[in-house]
């Protein structure tokens, strides 16, 4: 009888032992944190905005980039553009260039002019959003842009 005691206590403690042990293992482990990545979604009260596409080289117009709906204000936050010549407008008139007083010049990579407007370029309600800029002596036959922003309500 000792024998099969012995035998079910050394069970047990191995069963003891293995628990104790993987207990101790996983709360060993460091906690994991998610950090934001920003706005995971663009609906809302202030919809994240985001354009992008072509510049022709010999448009001498805006090309529309968008409208600004009736009661809202698109704010921008952002652009790329691929030439130091290309500029935002509002209505046809120069609005904003990636080297100007109110943006923080990002990065030069591939010709592209990166710059966040801290927020600061605000588009009223009813103003045409574009892209302008011409260069006849450039090769390439269209030049990109990309920008991001959000609406907010007046």
């Amino acid at each position: 009888m000792d024998r099969k005691l012995f035998g079910f206590a050394a069970v047990l403690a191995a069963i003891a032992l293995m628990l104790f042990g993987g207990g101790y293992m996983i709360r060993s482990m460091p906690t994991a944190q998610a950090q934001s990545l920003g706005p995971a979604f663009t609906g809302g009260q202030m919809p994240l905005m985001f354009f992008s596409g072509l510049q022709n080289r010999r448009t001498t117009s805006p090309t529309t980039v968008y409208t600004v709906p009736a009661g809202k204000t698109f704010v921008m936050t952002g652009a790329c553009l691929s030439q130091s010549y290309l500029t935002v407008t509002q209505d046809g008139a120069d609005k904003w260039e990636p080297n100007s007083g109110i943006s923080d010049y990002g990065s030069s990579d591939n010709n592209f002019l990166c710059s966040h407007a801290r927020g600061q370029v605000p588009f009223p309600s009813g103003s045409v959003l574009g892209i302008a800029g011409t260069c006849p002596s450039c090769s390439s036959s269209n030049y990109a842009y990309a920008m991001q922003g959000y609406l907010i309500s007046n």
